[in-house]
C-alpha cells in the first residue's frame, strides 16, 4: 500500500469520525433543548400515526438517555467516543466533562434552527386558531417565538391574498 493511499484512508476515517461526533453533539443539543424526536409525529397528517404527547416525551427522554450513555460510556468499541476522539486528536474526557455540564444545565445549549414539517405547521396554525399563545407554542415545540409569529403572519398573508383574488 502506498503512503498516499494510507493518508487517504486515514483522512476518510477522520471525516467519518468527525461526522459521528458532530451528529451526536447535534442530537444531544436538540434533545436537551426539548426538540421533538424525528418521526415521533408523522410528517403526513393523513397517516393517523400521531403519538400522544406523553409517548413522544417518553421517546425523547429515551433518546436523550441513549445519547448521554454514548458520551459517558468508557467501554472501547469501533465507534465509541474514545475511538472517535482519538482519531480526531481530541480528549474524550474533556468532551465527557462538557457533556455532563450541558446535561446538568451548567452551560447553555444553543437552540438550533430547523425546518418544520408541514404537519408541525398545520399543528401550530390549529393551536393559534384555538387561542394558544405564540410563547406557549414556541416553548411546547422547542422553537423560537419568532418562528411561530412568522407562521402566523404568512398564514394571514396567504388568507388575505386568497380573499383579494376572489373579488
Amino acid at each position: 500500500m502506498k503512503r498516499s493511499d494510507t493518508n487517504s484512508a486515514a483522512a476518510h476515517y477522520r471525516h467519518l469520525y468527525h461526522a459521528i461526533l458532530v451528529r451526536a453533539l447535534d442530537d444531544l443539543n436538540g434533545l436537551l433543548c426539548g426538540m421533538s424526536v424525528p418521526g415521533a409525529i408523522a410528517d403526513d397528517p393523513d397517516s393517523g400515526a400521531e403519538l400522544a404527547r406523553e409517548e413522544i416525551e417518553d421517546e425523547r427522554q429515551a433518546m436523550l438517555s441513549e445519547t448521554l450513555d454514548w458520551f459517558l460510556d468508557e467501554t472501547p468499541s469501533p465507534c465509541s467516543l474514545d475511538v472517535v476522539c482519538d482519531a480526531l486528536g481530541m480528549d474524550a474526557d474533556e468532551i465527557r466533562r462538557l457533556v455532563q455540564r450541558l446535561a446538568h444545565g451548567e452551560i447553555a445549549t444553543k437552540v438550533r434552527r430547523r425546518k418544520l414539517t408541514r404537519a408541525q405547521i398545520v399543528y401550530i396554525l390549529g393551536a393559534l386558531a384555538r387561542g394558544e399563545t405564540t410563547k406557549a407554542l414556541a416553548r411546547e415545540m422547542g422553537i423560537n417565538v419568532a418562528t411561530v409569529r412568522k407562521i402566523r403572519i404568512r398564514e394571514r398573508a396567504r388568507a388575505n391574498g386568497a380573499n383579494v383574488g376572489v373579488r
